[in-house]
């Protein structure tokens, strides 16, 4: 009896045992890093008039957490972080004046602007293997929270007079900076491929918005590749 009641607890501690690697086997966390751009209006946000041009940028890392439903789907949650840096633009320079006026200083000004923004994006989505070995689709929504930084530099001379006999009366030094915050919910879609069982490579598309105080609010696309890697 003894040899049978500890058999018999052998056998349940191991299917315990068993059951519990089973669940573990079924989530599957990565951490995640990637890099894109912002298109459609969001993008003049950080790109204002005056800027060199180019593209909005966005970098970002994260980590997701998958749960397996079967051997082709899962259900994906994720945390991630994301920065946008924006471009520096000259919105006024020397010799932008105001017209002189008797006993009204003239004022020349030098102004340069740079609006950046970060913040946090929660999702969640559902994958899907398909098309061909190692390829899937993903679908989901996806809320973000971003603060974005309007930061102005330079300097404000102040003078009077015109010509030879102009003089300097004052000067001051432009430094300010002004935030504003929004919280956004979009769509998300993408395409991704499994090298291997660790490393995964993605597009995904999805919507963002961003709040400024020289644009207002705009709103566009993110479009982004990732890396990831599975614990």
């Amino acid at each position: 009896m003894v040899r049978l009641s500890t058999l018999t607890k052998c056998l349940a501690l191991s299917l315990l045992l068993g059951s519990s690697l089973a669940a573990q086997e079924k989530w599957a966390p990565a951490f995640k890093f990637s890099t894109g751009q912002v298109m459609g209006d969001a993008k003049n946000t950080f790109l204002p008039p005056g800027s060199d041009g180019g593209s909005a940028l966005t970098f970002g890392g994260g980590v997701e957490l998958a749960y397996k439903l079967d051997n082709a789907s899962s259900l994906v949650y994720d945390l991630g972080y994301r920065f946008f840096p924006g471009s520096s633009a000259t919105v006024s320079y020397i010799p932008s004046t105001i017209p002189v006026t008797t006993g009204v200083p003239t004022i020349y000004e030098t102004r340069v602007r740079k609006t950046e923004s970060k913040g946090w994006n929660l999702g969640a989505k559902y994958r899907k293997d398909a098309f061909t070995e190692g390829m899937y689709w993903q679908a989901g929504i996806q809320l973000g929270f971003y603060s974005t930084e309007q930061t102005d530099t330079g300097s404000r001379t102040y003078t009077t007079g015109a010509g030879g006999d102009a003089s300097v009366t004052g000067y001051e030094v432009i430094s300010s900076a002004v935030s504003q915050k929004t919280t956004s919910i979009s769509p998300l879609l993408g395409l991704g491929y499994r090298f291997n069982d660790r490393y995964t490579g993605e597009i995904n598309v999805s919507n963002a918005k961003f709040k400024s105080t020289a644009t207002g609010t705009r709103s566009g696309q993110v479009i982004d590749l990732s890396f990831g890697i599975r614990f």
